[in-house]
């Protein structure tokens, strides 16, 4: 079982030194999805990790690990 975890959206979003506005537009949508993960309150959509992991030039298994 795969398992969603949101710290590494902000490490590695520290990592390319994207500000969360920035990360959010270059994902296309709106900085409170991104920091709403961040903090544990939600779990984004599917299509939402793609744009994110685009975004932040990772494959979408980056977010994820095994239970």
């Amino acid at each position: 079982m795969r398992v969603f975890s949101p710290v590494k959206i902000g490490g590695r979003r520290t990592e390319t030194n994207l500000t969360q506005a920035e990360l959010a537009m270059e994902a296309g949508t709106f900085r409170v999805y991104i920091v709403e993960p961040g903090r544990s309150r939600k779990i984004p959509k599917v299509t939402m990790i793609a744009g994110i992991a685009h975004a932040l030039d990772v494959p979408e298994n980056f977010f994820c690990y095994q239970c």
